[in-house]
């Protein structure tokens, strides 16, 4: 059985901290994709085919 070390509020504190600023940093990188992805679309969605109708 492993031996856990109880941490101390300090730092507990800044694993929150650290685990805050990269859920944020993660959530970020996700809204700049689908920005993107939304903002490309017409580049994404394949050639277009045009065709004349005489």
């Amino acid at each position: 059985m492993a031996c856990l070390m109880r941490k101390t509020p300090e730092e507990e504190s800044q694993m929150n901290i650290a685990y805050l600023v990269g859920r944020i940093i993660f959530g970020c990188y996700w809204l700049m994709a689908s920005f993107n992805h939304f903002k490309n679309l017409n580049y994404l969605s394949g050639p277009k085919i045009l065709l004349h109708h005489n």
